[in-house]
């Protein structure tokens, strides 16, 4: 039992220790527990996979206190504090919405020494989050990391969320993002890819695309880089709360004022956004109406000075307003009313 508690990742010990000290099983678990050993198994499962899935789904799905635990750990995947970027509403939309989706893929070979999945996936009207799971077949060096570098994200019709372009094909999306090293192991490396748009548009799918992933020595990034050239495509159905999103715009009034134009005002699940255009990088904005953080993500794009402020706010607390009013860095007061 030791050595299989050992061969375990980080939810399935707390499932194990979970189990260990509660004795009693609910009879719905037990009956999806005793269901899963009957099936095959694939070559990739194990019998303490199948429990750990099984139960991670039940503890996910009910008001039991060790759901808290899963989704806090999950939650701390996704927090970008390490690399000086606030996502608290993200972070407290996961630990405390489950707002999060468990990929449910194998390993796809990329050559005789690595392989690679999706682990975790989060999406809104302005957020993409991706865990990425790469697997070596050789022992890795703690300070390895990975990143994607031609990564494709489409939507159903095909239309271009991140990375390049078809000839000819026109994309209104505007973005940043980046990549920040969850964990590395022996074996695995676990990156999150983050994306911040003005705008992904509704789909019930994602294709995600790459040819070409860099290994690289987080220490010594220009020392000994490996370049592993393997083609991934695989599509992504996603679940409902991510297929219909709930959202509430605010219409965006004419301003006199050619310091800034605000493009959009939008509050999803992860929290409060207003976009602008505007060359003055020190512009700030405050609610007044409603409490909230404010976190300034930065720049979406740097040749048009299109800029993306996140306030900390559940989308529930602002159900109730039906105006939003804002003050600018020159006290310019601005009212949004909702749509």
């Amino acid at each position: 039992m030791k050595q299989q508690k050992n061969s375990m990742d980080e939810i399935d010990k707390m499932l194990y220790e979970y189990f260990e000290n509660n004795k009693e099983i609910p009879e719905e678990t037990a009956k999806v527990i005793e269901n899963t050993f009957k099936k095959k198994k694939t070559k990739h499962t194990m019998v303490f996979k199948s429990v750990a899935a099984v139960c991670t789904v039940f503890l996910l799905t009910t008001g039991a206190v060790f759901a808290k635990d899963i989704t806090k750990f999950l939650s701390e995947m996704f927090n970008l504090t390490s690399i000086d970027l606030k996502n608290d509403s993200v972070v407290d939309a996961i630990e405390n919405k489950e707002y999060i989706q468990n990929v449910d893929m194998e390993y796809i070979e990329l050559n005789d020494d690595y392989k690679i999945k999706v682990d975790y996936l989060l999406v809104d009207d302005i957020n993409l989050y991706m865990v990425f799971n790469l697997y070596s077949k050789n022992n890795l060096n703690e300070d390895t990391r990975f990143s994607i570098l031609d990564l494709l994200i489409t939507d159903d019709n095909g239309n271009h969320i991140y990375g390049g372009r078809a000839e000819g094909q026109a994309t209104k999306i505007v973005s940043m993002g980046g990549w920040n090293n969850i964990s590395t192991t022996n074996n695995e490396i676990k990156e999150l890819f983050f994306l911040m748009t003005n705008g992904i548009p509704d789909t019930e799918n994602l294709n995600i695309k790459f040819t070409k992933i860099g290994l690289y020595d987080s220490k010594n990034p220009g020392i000994n880089n490996m370049e592993i050239n393997s083609k991934f495509d695989y599509n992504i159905e996603l679940i409902d709360k991510f297929k219909n999103r709930e959202k509430i715009e605010y219409i965006i009034p004419n301003l006199e004022n050619s310091e800034y134009k605000i493009e959009k005002c939008i509050a999803t699940d992860t929290g409060l956004y207003l976009l602008y255009r505007t060359q003055n990088p020190n512009l700030k904005f405050e609610l007044l109406n409603v409490t909230s953080e404010q976190n300034s993500l930065g720049r979406l794009n740097c040749n048009n000075f299109y800029f993306i402020t996140q306030f900390h706010i559940p989308k529930e607390e602002l159900e109730n307003n039906e105006n939003l009013e804002i003050i600018d860095s020159n006290n310019n007061k601005i009212i949004l009313k909702k749509m």
